[in-house]
């Protein structure tokens, strides 16, 4: 899998911005304070969502500064060529929405098997 899109709607310093990304290796630049490692958490949010566990109150949810909702979207493109689009904006970031190219609501399961077996302690 990887990521074709990623809207970010509002988090932390970024608001109503679109990257389009190549596959393979996509490298993102920028001064102290920039907002790259706000570029990485953005993706660990949209695809697992808020972080929980020990510490996890402690851990920033980059409102957003600059206005926008807070969250966005990412899109997704599976090795076999299959495109969906995971969102997740508001007031619920622990409910998401993945839908396909026919714009097929799809469950946690399919979001579970897009990513195998690349679960948060990895992506960390």
């Amino acid at each position: 899998m990887y990521i074709d899109q990623m809207e970010i709607t509002g988090f932390g310093v970024y608001s109503g911005l679109t990257l389009n990304l190549e596959q393979g290796l996509n490298i993102i630049l920028g001064q102290n304070e920039a907002g790259k490692s706000t570029c990485h958490e953005f993706v660990r949010f949209m695809l697992y969502g808020p972080r929980t566990g020990p510490g996890s109150q402690d851990a920033p949810r980059y409102e957003p500064l600059r206005g926008g909702e807070h969250g966005g979207g990412l899109e997704l493109v599976t090795q076999a060529g299959q495109s969906f689009r995971l969102t997740r904006k508001g007031k619920t970031p622990h409910k998401f929405s993945l839908v396909d190219e026919n714009m097929e609501e799809l469950g946690p399961e399919m979001l579970a098997h897009i990513l195998g077996q690349a679960g948060p302690e990895l992506y960390n």
